[in-house]
């Protein structure tokens, strides 16, 4: 097998021009290396306005999983979690589901993105952030959309 780490689709901050979950975009890609079929794929990121790809390579590694013998690949999610995965099947090693988003629908967002199972991020919870954004900016947590408020400066 050989594997691909795909980058995020661009326009990186541009939804609005590419209408789904951009497939195959910011993700890990197992193929076949004699006859080049895909053997599994998981997105990091659906529909990724946010610049987050997979920004680091793909480790594969062998660990203990649950008292046995696993060959596993992960990669961290943009600093924010280490997502592992069965290197032979693509299943994750670690649970994870897909949780609603907050969505935009001039961005074209997707409704959900995945989340590790009982998995803490690296990153401070969004509450710790709150009393350090200064005046005039809003805080944005985990998958926000970005928006572009226009403020009318008058001298």
């Amino acid at each position: 097998m050989v594997f691909i780490v795909v980058g995020n689709p661009t326009p990186a901050y541009s939804g609005e021009v590419r209408v789904g979950n951009n497939l195959f975009t910011s993700s890990i890609l197992a193929l076949d290396i004699k006859t080049g079929k895909l053997r599994w794929y998981y997105q990091a990121i659906h529909h990724d306005i946010w610049d987050v790809d997979i920004a680091t390579p793909l480790v594969l590694y062998e660990a203990q999983v649950s008292g046995k013998a696993a060959e596993g690949s992960g990669y961290d999610a943009a600093g924010r979690i280490l997502f592992l995965f069965d290197r032979q099947t693509g299943k994750p090693l670690i649970p994870i589901e897909e949780k609603p988003v907050p969505q935009n629908p001039f961005q074209k967002t997707a409704a959900t993105q995945p989340f590790l199972v009982g998995a803490e991020s690296i990153l401070p919870d969004c509450s710790w952030w709150k009393d350090k954004v200064p005046a005039g900016f809003t805080l944005g947590c985990t998958f926000q959309p970005p928006s572009m408020l226009h403020r009318r400066l008058i001298a």
